[in-house]
């Protein structure tokens, strides 16, 4: 295969570029993937971006020199960067009968040839943990979700009046939302959260959790996360929920107690203070 491709600068600072079989991987694809619609592997029609290969060959492609030798990579390790490709929101995949079609997503971005394509690139390259990130797509379908939960909890009081009368206003429910899913996205070094991650930070919300405290759960569920495996790796903010609702209720049942304590400790200093002896 002949012709070239761009690669960013940037992906130096990318969590790949410190695993080289994703790393490899990775460019490997880009290198191997159609540059336009049309190509046709047997039946299958390949659009822009696409790559169809069996995990036995990208054995092959992978193999690497090793003192005298070659040495193949394992399979497993290979469908782990896979995985973690994935979850970075820059891969996906599909089986098929003959073999794996790969995606590149956002090809045009990493690839493009726009006047502008060094701009777009760059924002494709997932900032390291440590980067602060904005992103216009990932504000906006916060602020969907948020438009679509108001939608839904005023047709709910109309229903019932009653309903969630101590429930919070949609905007402390959307700060709440949006920094967790933002922290998410840092811990995880991606862009763009999935479906089922804003509906996890939307399910914390409701439980009226304080932002800042949702954060510092979130925080230690990934500090105290053990691989079980190489590889393992949290890949879902709801793996993290049940974790945050139990911190913040075994510490609000904490509270309480301390609370109770404190009170029945007053109210012993009072009978005391006004026992007058009869």
């Amino acid at each position: 295969m002949n012709g070239w491709i761009k690669l960013h600068r940037r992906i130096l600072e990318h969590d790949i570029w410190n695993d080289p079989t994703t790393f490899r991987l990775f460019t490997l694809l880009i290198l191997n993937a159609a540059h336009k619609d049309g190509f046709k592997v047997k039946h299958i029609e390949l659009k822009r971006g696409q790559y169809l290969r069996s995990y036995s060959k990208l054995q092959e492609d992978l193999e690497y020199k090793e003192g005298r030798g070659y040495k193949k990579v394992a399979k497993s390790t290979i469908k782990r960067s896979v995985r973690k490709l994935f979850d970075l929101g820059i891969l996906d995949f599909h089986e098929t009968e003959l073999g794996t079609l790969f995606t590149i997503l956002n090809y045009e971005k990493y690839q493009g040839f726009s006047e502008n394509s060094n701009d777009n690139l760059e924002q494709n390259y997932a900032p390291s943990r440590n980067e602060p990130e904005t992103n216009p797509e990932r504000e906006q379908e916060l602020k969907n979700l948020r438009i679509n939960n108001a939608a839904g909890d005023a047709r709910t009081r109309e229903e019932n009046p009653n309903v969630d009368a101590g429930a919070p206003k949609t905007e402390e429910i959307a700060s709440t939302s949006k920094a967790l899913v933002d922290r998410y996205l840092q811990l995880k070094s991606t862009l763009h959260p999935k479906p089922k991650d804003m509906q996890a930070a939307y399910e914390i919300e409701q439980e009226n959790i304080p932002a800042d405290m949702a954060v510092k759960y979130l925080e230690q569920c990934f500090d105290e996360f053990e691989p079980k495996y190489p590889g393992d790796q949290i890949n879902s903010l709801g793996y993290c929920k049940g974790f945050i609702l139990e911190r913040y209720y075994t510490q609000k049942q904490n509270d309480n107690k301390v609370t109770q304590i404190s009170q029945a400790q007053d109210k012993q200093s009072d009978q005391k203070q006004y026992n007058y002896g009869f």
